[in-house]
């Protein structure tokens, strides 16, 4: 079973936070503000801005990948292609090393696209 979630962390509360009932607002690093959930015990909620996906690689192992994507549908899109990859390489089609090679090419090709 796949899924797509955004992780999630317990911090306690920074020393510059302001807090605002059970929102608690702070600087982060480079001066981003920064805002979780207070606790009932004391700590902070803070959510990932990136979506991360889960699923079974070929060796029906549990994989856990960051998108690095803050849209869901485009999470929704990378795990599509993860998954097609799985039934590909267990069919026999490809080998995970043809796949990762491809990946790797495309991705400089469209960086060349870019600048």
């Amino acid at each position: 079973m796949s899924r797509i979630y955004k992780n999630v962390q317990r911090i306690p509360v920074p020393v510059n936070a302001k807090v605002y009932k059970k929102l608690v607002m702070w600087k982060g690093i480079g001066g981003s503000l920064r805002t979780g959930v207070l606790m009932d015990s004391g700590f902070v909620r803070v959510e990932s801005p990136y979506w991360s996906v889960q699923f079974k690689d070929e060796y029906s192992k549990r994989k856990t990948v960051t998108t690095y994507t803050k849209i869901k549908e485009e999470a929704q899109r990378i795990l599509n292609k993860l998954e097609k990859d799985v039934i590909r390489i267990r069919s026999g089609i490809v080998t995970r090393q043809e796949i990762e090679l491809v990946d790797n090419r495309m991705c400089g090709f469209y960086s060349n696209l870019l600048y």
